[in-house]
């Protein structure tokens, strides 16, 4: 993987180590306005009884949410964090892959609100997310004196 981070190259953080990399979530498309990813259907993200965890469907949606909002406030003066989530899971999946699609409904000064929609190997929709982004001044930032 590139060491620079695809989300935002100002990011020190490698998206490998992070929990979007752990589930092995294969960013596609990412834009402020969009982003699309992939998560390939392995043990790692199943329930006991072999289905994706919904968990794991819930988490990706949030990463792709952080990573669009990442991508279009003023990194590193603000930071953002996820605020709220809630979702219907409408499918169950056992092997493929998900492929989730978020898309920027709200774009304030301290809150973007994204809708995501996840669908299975065969375009089935898979489940509907609503997830709220919070956007704060970074505390440990300092500008730099003129």
């Amino acid at each position: 993987m590139n060491p620079l981070n695809p989300i935002n190259p100002a990011v020190s953080l490698v998206l490998e180590h992070t929990l979007e990399g752990t589930l092995g979530v294969e960013p596609i498309e990412l834009t402020a306005d969009r982003v699309v990813a992939r998560l390939p259907v392995s043990d790692r993200i199943r329930q006991p009884y072999g289905a994706v965890h919904g968990g794991a469907i819930m988490a990706m949606a949030e990463g792709l949410a952080s990573m669009g909002t990442l991508r279009g406030i003023d990194y590193p003066a603000e930071v953002c964090f996820g605020q709220e989530i809630n979702g219907s899971l409408l499918r169950t999946v056992f092997d493929g892959h998900i492929e989730a699609t978020a898309t920027v409904l709200h774009r304030g000064r301290t809150t973007w609100v994204w809708d995501v929609r996840a669908l299975d190997s065969e375009g089935q929709l898979v489940a509907v997310v609503r997830c709220s982004i919070a956007v704060r001044p970074n505390r440990k930032h300092v500008p730099d004196q003129p």
